[in-house]
């Protein structure tokens, strides 16, 4: 059955089935907003809810002009019309999946749960080409499926990242031999997305829980799409190899990532692929390549629409996968809820956390608002709201403009802070702003960390760029090498603008040096602080002071 004889298949078009089902999920909802004025206007007796369940074919002329012959012909196919005998133990084939509607007379058909009906619309058309056209089945139509799933993972990841920095069917070469092929590359300052796209699906069979074909299942689905994965994440960072685009353009691409990121990402959702992931799939990981991002294209999409910002994507996704097995969902889309509300983190003294299905409530109802239009908010309340018209939060907004390794460095260390800490580093910048303001002077803070590994220096003037840039890489090294942290990281920002001008970043390892200790024994001298005699010398050689700088011309 070719896309050209569907019509004369099933004497309906694709198009139908879907502006068809949003007819009825609007009809049920218009009902529920009307079902408790009209439940205050009869007696408790007469309560019913059904009528909220149920529409007719009426009701969905007067809202398609379809003729009742169309729609008749659309419904009968999700239409229950079987005992269901086949259905005895979970994990048996169930008709309602497939055919969620039933008929209570000619003209009024009910719907317990519309969700189940999109789910059939989305999964029948593939049984129904194999019912009708083996041939097309085997061929055309599951390569559509496989095309399909990269051209929306392409999209969805261009909206996100800007077109200029996603890639699609590359092709890597060694000389004139092709040694590996990305479905879709992403390339976004020093990170990178490898994401290989499958169309396999899981047999019947296997999710009733055959452990021989649902290993075998696993690994057409994803274990194949991970190994391809990691071949070409390994490929991309050596200088040797070329990749060619669709149109054999080649692509010249950064080498030296500091993190690549694999995505597994298939067509169809089953709700074991998260714990499936963690029982069945073989993987290696290094400094640089992180462990598996697997997935489905709804999981996809729903990260695409809350996490629209490539840092907070980034940021997301370097959370999940360093958390790959510490903690279990009955799928991604609650650990994602979770991410957004409390922001995905893990102390030290748990190895494990299980997020239960009900966190998703508000990312349910945000997504409603957005698909739908219904009223409410389109942001679930947490890491997307809090740090909202900010000084830190406008940075964050704006760091698409950017795309240096800095900037997203920066912005990444930030989305690992507290929201107290996110709060001190906003007054800090708003008070440096007002002593501009005030007497229009340079001003600067720095907040270190508990941990001394890391720090934060902020500078805020209208200097010139070049001499701005210079005054504030010095000071960011000096305090890394005081407080003797491998990161540090600094901002500048305009005070008139109150807005990020730029940032450095420092984050190699910390080593003694004996040029760098002396300029901080300087400073600390200059800045009048009262050094001890038998206090560590603030060169940082571990010495007591009077047995090292103390006396020294500096």
């Amino acid at each position: 059955m070719t896309i050209n004889g569907f019509f004369e298949n099933k004497n309906f078009e694709v198009e139908n089935i879907q502006i068809l089902l949003k007819c009825i999920v609007d009809i049920q909802q218009k009902k529920i907003l009307k079902l408790g004025e009209k439940l205050l206007s009869i007696h408790p007796d007469l309560w019913t809810t059904m009528d909220i369940f149920s529409f007719t074919v009426d009701e969905l002329i007067d809202l398609t002009s379809f003729s009742r012959e169309l729609i008749s012909n659309i419904l009968q196919e999700f239409t229950v019309n079987t005992s269901n005998e086949q259905f005895k133990t979970i994990g048996d084939y169930n008709v309602i999946n497939a055919k969620p509607l039933i008929k209570q007379d000619d003209n009024t058909y009910i719907l317990f749960q519309h969700y189940g009906l999109l789910e059939a619309a989305y999964e029948s058309p593939f049984f129904w080409f194999k019912e009708y056209d083996e041939t097309y089945f085997k061929t055309t139509a599951t390569k559509h499926r496989g095309d399909f799933t990269e051209d929306f993972s392409y999209e969805v990841l261009s909206n996100i990242f800007g077109a200029k920095n996603v890639f699609k069917n590359i092709d890597i070469f060694n000389n004139k031999t092709k040694v590996g092929e990305i479905d879709v590359l992403v390339v976004f300052a020093n990170r990178a997305i490898v994401l290989q796209a499958k169309s396999k699906k899981l047999r019947l069979e296997s999710r009733k829980g055959n452990d021989n074909l649902l290993a075998e299942d696993f690994k057409k689905a994803i274990q194949d799409s991970y190994d391809q994965g990691l071949s070409c994440a390994k490929l991309i960072q050596e200088e040797k190899y070329k990749l060619l685009d669709a149109s054999k353009n080649e692509l010249t691409i950064r080498n030296n990532f500091k993190e690549i990121y694999i995505f597994c990402v298939v067509s169809d959702h089953y709700p074991a692929l998260a714990f499936q992931t963690q029982q069945f799939l073989k993987f290696e990981e290094n400094k640089k390549i992180k462990p598996p991002f697997v997935m489905d294209i709804f999981l996809l999409d729903v990260m695409s629409e809350m996490l629209s910002n490539p840092l907070y994507f980034l940021s997301y996704t370097n959370k999940r996968t360093t958390y790959f097995k510490n903690f279990i969902a009955q799928s991604e889309y609650s650990i994602l809820s979770y991410h957004l509300k409390k922001n995905l983190y893990l102390s030290d003294e748990y190895s494990m956390m299980m997020i239960d299905d009900s966190v998703s409530s508000d990312l349910d109802l945000a997504l409603m608002v957005r698909k739908k239009g219904l009223p409410g908010k389109d942001l679930p309340e947490g890491i997307l709201t809090k740090y909202r018209g900010t000084i830190v939060g406008n940075f964050i907004d704006q760091i698409k403009k950017y795309e240096d390794d800095q900037s997203i460095e920066i912005g990444l260390f930030l989305l690992t802070l507290s929201e107290e800490a996110i709060g001190q580093i906003n007054e800090g910048i708003q008070k440096t702003i007002d002593l501009f303001n005030s007497d229009g002077k340079s001003h600067d803070f720095t907040v270190g960390f508990d941990d001394a590994s890391a720090g934060m220096t902020f500078h805020t003037n209208n200097l010139p760029h070049k001499e701005a840039f210079a005054k504030l890489l010095d000071h960011c090294k000096h305090r890394k090498y005081r407080q003797k942290a491998n990161n540090w990281f600094g901002l500048c920002f305009d005070p008139l603008t109150q807005t990020f001008r730029f940032g450095v970043m420092s984050n190699t390892e910390w080593t003694y040096s004996v040029d760098m200790g002396a300029k901080v024994v300087k400073r600390v001298l200059e800045s009048k602080i009262k050094i001890g005699r038998n206090d560590k010398c603030p060169c940082g050689s571990g010495k007591k002071y009077k047995k090292c700088c103390i006396g020294k011309m500096i």
